[in-house]
């Protein structure tokens, strides 16, 4: 369970929970190549009695100033940054930056992150990439839950070492199913079915290694809580599960963990940030996913290249 803390000033008060903390406020006009940003305002951790989400904490626009989450939703790190920083109530400027429209590659984009690379924090003058560092980043300067972050040094080491393993063996790997059956096809591209076999192989002993080495007897990745390791995996993992690859089926333990990881973050928080990644499925099959334009073409060809 998430730490009790005591209610902010101007957070509504129980019974009069009108304004859901997800409910976005205007948006106001963003960099040039990039979405126009939507001001997310902080929520508390713990839940009202009346509401099974918390309500909005009423922040002043100008204080949201400080924190920019360049993210695009059809991306696994992505989900998780902008998870987190909404379930931990951290108010943040979103710009949605979209692969499909190009987006990631522009000039204005370049500026902010030279690797054009989703997700990427930018917090008054400083800039971070890399969606662990933005996390780690993020809990400690907002000092969120403990479980999250452990400040015990052996559980911290668990979150870092499956941080680690997820990158090598998790990252690269499920999202492949998306690469073929949506991304690849609309610049033309077919990606032969033995790598679309073998990295349904890569998956399954993945999987299994997340079972047996990280979960084992325990209720969580890395411990008897949720920390930023339950986060990385299960948006990973939920990558297959929308285009039609239930990864879940016939791994009761592994379907536990995600209930109990969904449990702890709350549907409706999960429903809103995972929408566009569960509709993509339907959307390709209707061919309303836009076409990516050909200046994006040579980053997604690179891409479809490197799926052993």
């Amino acid at each position: 369970m998430p730490e009790r803390r005591s209610r902010s000033p101007g957070v509504s008060k129980p019974g009069t929970c009108q304004d859901l903390w997800h409910r976005r406020p205007e948006k106001q006009a963003g960099p040039t190549g990039v979405e126009p940003e939507t001001l997310y305002l902080g929520a508390p951790q713990s839940c009202h009695s009346c509401c099974p989400e918390p309500a909005v904490r009423r922040v002043p626009a100008a204080a949201t100033m400080g924190l920019e989450l360049y993210l695009d939703m059809l991306s696994q790190p992505c989900r998780a940054v902008s998870i987190f920083a909404k379930k931990n109530g951290i108010p943040f400027k979103l710009c949605t930056t979209e692969v499909f429209k190009g987006q990631h590659p522009s000039k204005e984009f370049f500026q902010i992150n030279s690797l054009r690379r989703v997700p990427t924090l930018k917090d008054g003058d400083f800039i971070l990439t890399e969606s662990s560092a933005i996390l780690i980043y993020l809990s400690s300067k907002y000092q969120t839950a403990d479980h999250w972050y452990p400040s015990d040094l052996r559980a911290r080491a668990r979150v870092h070492e499956y941080l680690g393993w997820h990158a090598d063996c998790i990252r690269g790997t499920f999202g492949v199913p998306l690469w073929t059956q949506v991304m690849a096809p609309l610049i033309g591209v077919h990606v032969p079915e033995e790598k679309v076999q073998r990295n349904k192989t890569f998956m399954d002993l993945a999987l299994q290694q997340l079972e047996e080495k990280f979960l084992g007897d325990r209720a969580f990745v890395a411990g008897q809580q949720v920390s930023l390791a339950d986060l990385m995996a299960l948006e990973e993992l939920l990558q297959p599960v929308a285009v039609g690859c239930d990864l879940f089926e016939g791994r009761p333990r592994l379907a536990a963990w995600r209930e109990r990881v969904e449990a702890f973050l709350g549907s409706d928080l999960l429903q809103e940030t995972r929408g566009p990644i569960l509709n993509i499925l339907e959307q390709a099959v209707n061919k309303k996913v836009p076409t990516p334009p050909p200046e994006v073409h040579p980053c997604m060809l690179l891409r479809i290249s490197r799926i052993p």
